[in-house]
């Protein structure tokens, strides 16, 4: 009776230790406010893909997704910050737009988060230039659906040639 009596204890014991609720959120997502995501966009990746001068270049993107929560943790609001870095174009590329598009990496969607990029805003140097905008206004929703499978966004940038876009990659998130 003795050993059933320790069994059982045992068992119990392990049940609760099992079922214990962590102080620490299970997912990093659930308290997490800063969302870091890369893009290479490539004029190969463009649907169609670019063929004329300008399928040479690429742009290396950076986003950042900052989010403001609730007390309960829901997500209410957020700003965007992109950082790109644009190489390998000929010098007589003209920067129309940037943004975020929802859509997989063979459909062409909506523009979602618009950087604010204007045309001819960015000058190349041989090539190549970075260009950085800052604190755009993501929806609460929009924020929620990124951070949920970003690889069903993507980055895309246009130029005056290639009005349509001239290189695009999926979202890919880094931390």
């Amino acid at each position: 009776m003795k050993r059933l009596t320790l069994v059982v204890l045992a068992v119990g014991l392990l049940a609760v230790s099992c079922n214990k609720k962590s102080d620490t959120p299970t997912s990093p997502s659930s308290a997490q406010t800063v969302f870091i995501y890369n893009a290479v966009a490539l004029p190969a990746n463009e649907n169609p893909a670019v063929a004329n001068s300008e399928n040479t270049g690429k742009a290396v993107a950076g986003f950042t997704l900052t989010v403001t929560r609730d007390g309960s943790g829901i997500i209410t609001g957020g700003k965007g910050d992109f950082g790109v870095t644009v190489s390998g174009f000929p010098s007589t590329t003209v920067f129309t737009i940037m943004h975020v598009h929802e859509g997989n990496a063979s459909t062409n969607g909506p523009i979602r988060v618009n950087s604010g990029l204007t045309s001819g805003e960015v000058s190349l140097l041989s090539g190549g230039a970075q260009v950085n905008k800052l604190g755009i206004d993501v929806g609460a929703a929009l924020a929620q659906s990124i951070i949920n499978d970003p690889s069903q966004f993507y980055f895309n940038i246009h130029t005056v040639a290639n009005g349509g876009g001239v290189a695009r990659a999926q979202l890919v998130r880094v931390n």
